[in-house]
């Protein structure tokens, strides 16, 4: 499985966080890059697709040019609820980092 659940397959929550358009308050545990996409031109950011796990050990899905940190706080709001190979993922969108 490509999760960060390598080590025991029960690690995370498999639910979605909450409804479509709602905001969310999230304490991160773990942060991982899944794919980087680079900019053609060299003055813009590259963009970074986050695989998250709060500490409900729910999955979050995050498309950002900022770094996120293993542990910390993001506020965001919900843009999509999906399942990819039988594990609920949400997807969140424009996002606030705060440390803990």
């Amino acid at each position: 499985m490509d999760k960060f659940t390598n080590e025991n397959v029960t690690d995370y929550n498999n639910n979605w966080l909450g409804r479509r358009g709602s905001k969310v308050d999230l304490e991160i545990v773990k942060s991982k890059i899944v794919y980087t996409q680079n900019p053609f031109t060299c003055y813009s950011d590259p963009i970074y697709l986050y695989q998250l796990k709060d500490i409900n050990g729910h999955i979050i899905l995050w498309s950002t040019s900022q770094t996120v940190p293993d542990h910390c706080k993001i506020i965001a709001k919900i843009k999509d609820n999906i399942i990819y190979d039988g594990i609920k993922k949400t997807i969140i969108t424009r996002g606030t980092i705060y440390a803990l």
